[in-house]
């Protein structure tokens, strides 16, 4: 797919407000970057999933996006995304075995990309062996 980032982002509860809230987190448990490109793993671990808001509400609605980073979305996730030189990036939603939204598979590119139909069905069905891999390991 030529992406210089991949990386699957896991919601887990990261502990609690002062009023007793629980405080939903996202973290990265896994990374593969192209030669040259830093990585972010041990950077994204424990991240408030308010960071991400706009992105995880476009995904609660539709199994993935496509979107072009920019400054003026005001958005911390493109000023995030800039910063590690990922110019386009694909978010496609995993889900546990229960149908609940529980994470993203994230593609991303140091260029302007626009992700095809073909692709879209090809990462769909990776996503798919992403979702059967974490249900396997979270019933081991």
């Amino acid at each position: 797919l030529g992406a210089q980032r991949v990386n699957i982002w896991l919601f887990h509860n990261g502990g609690y407000c002062y009023t007793g809230e629980p405080i939903q987190k996202l973290s990265v448990i896994y990374e593969s970057n192209d030669e040259g490109v830093e990585p972010v793993m041990h950077i994204f671990q424990n991240q408030p999933i308010g960071i991400f808001q706009r992105n995880l509400e476009k995904l609660s609605k539709n199994d993935y996006f496509y979107e072009y980073n920019e400054l003026q979305h005001k958005d911390s996730l493109a000023a995030i995304n800039l910063l590690y030189k990922i110019v386009s990036s694909g978010l496609f939603k995993l889900k546990n075995k229960e149908g609940y939204f529980a994470g993203v598979l994230a593609i991303g590119y140091d260029h302007h990309h626009a992700i095809t139909s073909g692709e879209v069905e090809i990462i769909k069905e990776v996503a798919k062996v992403i979702e059967m891999e974490l249900a396997r390991h979270r019933n081991a």
